[in-house]
């Protein structure tokens, strides 16, 4: 299945898109998000648009040992919303830039990020889950609250006052 690089789609605020089905999705047009998408498990993303994920919008992905990957030069995910892993204990890699300035909630499993993100002031970091940085330059800006965040051995530029609990593993 393919979203189309023309192709721009909005998710109202009590709007639902399921991604299903075992085959990679391509999604190279461009989202926005302000209703609730949710990412069933099988198949990938392999993404070269952009989805902007807004307040209020949910953007789940109960789905485990998985990759968001990016083949192009112009993916990006920006996060004013929820980014949330709700289901499985396995792990997700996400290699799109990701731009978090709303909530990451990993309630099981892991989310790796890969593609050197950057985190802005008044993101938080929640679950019972893990946020793994394990390389790359990795941007922290502002007041950061965090219950799960692991630094497994990335560059931290920027200037942050982090809040909460986050774990030095390497780097």
């Amino acid at each position: 299945t393919v979203l189309d690089a023309n192709a721009v789609v909005t998710v109202a605020t009590n709007g639902r898109i399921t991604i299903a089905g075992g085959s990679t999705k391509y999604w190279n047009g461009n989202v926005t998000n302000a209703g609730t998408i949710s990412w069933q498990p099988s198949g990938g993303l392999s993404m070269s648009g952009i989805l902007c994920n807004l307040a209020g919008g949910v953007f789940d992905m109960p789905v485990d040992n998985a990759s968001i990957l990016k083949p192009g030069t112009n993916a990006v995910i920006v996060n004013d919303g929820i980014f949330s892993k709700t289901n499985g204990t396995g792990s997700i890699t996400c290699y799109v830039p990701f731009i978090n300035n709303g909530r990451v909630d990993i309630q099981t499993g892991t989310l790796t990020l890969r593609g050197s993100p950057t985190f802005n002031s008044g993101c938080e970091f929640t679950g019972a889950g893990i946020v793994n940085l394990p390389d790359g330059t990795d941007t922290l800006n502002g007041s950061i609250y965090s219950e799960n965040l692991v630094l497994g051995g990335t560059t931290v530029i920027g200037s942050c006052q982090l809040s909460g609990s986050a774990k030095w593993e390497a780097g």
